[in-house]
């Protein structure tokens, strides 16, 4: 009798936590900034992003110049497309391709209580950042690390573990690097989650891990893992260097 209601006391108690649970989605993509038919390739991106229908949205290589400005274009495209935005926050980070302001945007369907955003150390002429938004005592935070020497992204994950390690966060972004890379050691270390879902780069025949998702330990324990995919794979047409990826989670 006593092992019978046990067990049906248990069986009440995961109930309550799976009822519970909330269902986020995470949307990252690294756009190649303005190359090529920009426009064209955002509006690949925007219908995806719709058809998705992602809660968060991490994107880098967001890029604007006196001609063009994609942060504008991908905020009225999915405004126009029914994507309700509550927040959204960005931060510029160097010129690219000799012409282009580089930028990183967050955006998500709820409103945010605040804002952050940073740089990270590395090359001042290729300076990298983070921004994020802080949604019902939770951070998500998109980044884009240095693309060629390991030390300095080394560097730059630790300064993202000294700035996160105390938050519930989730960062992720273009890492130029996977979790099993070693200059990702501070985050394992510190006991952070990664979720990386096979290679990302370059789009059409994918062989490098460059984009992933880093959650802190304190967010990983009120977190439980649904599924994950890398987006645009095997399209016949890909509307950047990147592929991008779907995260979907559970939160308590």
């Amino acid at each position: 009798m006593r092992i019978s209601l046990f067990i049906t006391l248990v069986g009440l108690l995961l109930g309550s936590l799976a009822a519970h649970a909330k269902p986020v989605k995470y949307f990252s993509m690294n756009l190649h900034c303005g190359l090529g038919d920009w426009a064209r390739r955002m509006d690949m991106v925007i219908a995806e992003i719709v058809r998705v229908n992602p809660d968060v949205i991490g994107l880098q290589e967001v890029c604007y110049n006196s001609e063009m400005n994609m942060q504008t274009y991908i905020l009225q495209g999915l405004q126009r497309s029914g994507y309700q935005i509550g927040a959204f926050h960005s931060v510029d980070t160097h010129r690219s391709f000799s012409k282009y302001m580089e930028q990183l945007l967050i955006i998500s369907k709820q409103k945010a209580v605040s804002k952050t955003q940073g740089y990270l150390p590395g090359i001042i002429i290729l300076r990298n950042g983070y921004v994020g938004l802080e949604i019902e005592g939770q951070w998500v935070v998109t980044t884009h690390l240095h693309f060629l020497i390991p030390f300095v992204r080394q560097r730059q994950y630790k300064a993202l573990r000294n700035i996160f390690s105390g938050k519930k966060a989730i960062i992720f972004g273009d890492m130029n690097s996977s979790d099993r890379q070693w200059e990702s050691g501070p985050l394992r270390k510190a006991g952070w989650t990664s979720h990386y879902e096979g290679p990302t780069y370059p789009s059409d025949k994918p062989r490098s891990i460059f984009d992933g998702f880093w959650l802190t330990s304190s967010f990983s324990q009120g977190s439980t893992f649904k599924s994950a995919r890398r987006v645009f794979l095997n399209a016949p047409e890909q509307p950047s260097d990147h592929l991008g990826l779907e995260l979907n989670l559970d939160l308590q």
